[in-house]
C-alpha cells in the first residue's frame, strides 16, 4: 500500500465530532471525547442499558395506581 491509501484512513477529529454531534444528540460532550480518544464505547451502553434495567426495576406508586384504577374501572 501506499502513503496515500494510510492518509485515507485519517479522519479530522474536527469532523468526525460535528458528526458525532449531529447522528448521535443523545451523547453527552464527554461520551464524544471517549469516543475521539479511542476510549471504549461499550461501558457507556453498558452503562445506559444497566440503567434502564434499574428503572424498570423501580416501583412507580402512580403508575401502578392508575393501572390498578384502569383494571377496576374499565
Amino acid at each position: 500500500m501506499s502513503e496515500d491509501s494510510d492518509d485515507s484512513m485519517c479522519i479530522d477529529p474536527e469532523i468526525l465530532k460535528k458528526e458525532l454531534v449531529i447522528s448521535l444528540p443523545i451523547l453527552s460532550e464527554a461520551d464524544i471525547q471517549k469516543i475521539l480518544n479511542g476510549e471504549e464505547s461499550s461501558s457507556t451502553e453498558d452503562s445506559a442499558s444497566s440503567s434502564d434495567e434499574v428503572e424498570k426495576d423501580k416501583i412507580c406508586p402512580k403508575r401502578d395506581q392508575r393501572r390498578l384504577s384502569l383494571l377496576n374501572d374499565p
